[in-house]
């Protein structure tokens, strides 16, 4: 309880979500703000990974 971290909940200043439902949890010396762009590299790669690219 208390631990910063990353999930898939819709927007809002604090939440409440099951232990099973995490992403991942924010390591202290990240900021809130480098934090948020982990969620965002991850919906880039997904998306790059679905449209199967190719060279």
């Amino acid at each position: 309880m208390g631990d910063r971290v990353c999930t898939s909940l819709p927007h809002a200043q604090y939440g409440v979500v099951e232990a099973r439902d995490i992403t991942a949890k924010v390591p202290d010396p990240l900021s809130d703000e480098e934090a948020s762009w982990g969620t965002l590299s991850y919906v880039t790669q997904t998306g790059v990974r679905r449209a199967q690219h190719r060279l």
